[in-house]
């Protein structure tokens, strides 16, 4: 069962990461398969650091597999991705304002970079996630992203989505 067991209400992980964690139901996120990981389709997520705009989609089904992931408005105050309908509704979604986004990032030789590309969809009400590939030449898979104190700035200075 890749390392996972059930424990009372909880379901119990080890994963390579973190350890053995515990997950209570309500946290899991099911995606249909992520490109590239169709065997990864139980999510969770994991706060990085108290105050950090980072935090980790730990998999329940493959114990190695974790994203570093991020809200993108924290560090891209002006994405404004046009996200189609199907996956949408697939997700059980009336329009974008009902899901939350995020992006995944990588960390090479001490840049980090943001996939605004193909953003995570994520609906709060039916715990369903997707990734989205959009068609939009404005966006790239390894955007560079900006200084934290300069995205911030650009928070404060706009209103939020």
């Amino acid at each position: 069962m890749h390392g996972r067991e059930l424990s009372g209400e909880a379901t119990r992980c080890v994963t390579k990461r973190f350890g053995a964690i515990e997950v209570d139901p309500e946290q899991v996120i099911e995606f249909c398969g992520l490109p590239g990981f169709p065997s990864a389709r139980r999510f969770v997520i994991r706060q990085h650091d108290r105050g950090s705009v980072f935090a980790w989609l730990v998999s329940l089904d493959v114990p190695e597999l974790a994203f570093t992931i991020a809200n993108p408005w924290h560090l891209f105050p002006d994405y404004a991705p046009s996200i189609p309908a199907h996956p949408l509704r697939a997700l059980g979604a009336a329009d974008a304002d009902d899901v939350e986004i995020a992006v995944v990032t990588t960390c090479a030789e001490g840049e980090i970079r943001c996939n605004l590309m193909a953003p995570l969809l994520i609906h709060p009400g039916t715990q369903r996630g997707a990734q989205v590939i959009l068609d939009d030449d404005r966006y790239s898979t390894r955007e560079p992203a900006r200084p934290a104190a300069e995205a911030q700035a650009q928070i404060e200075s706009k209103p939020q989505k």
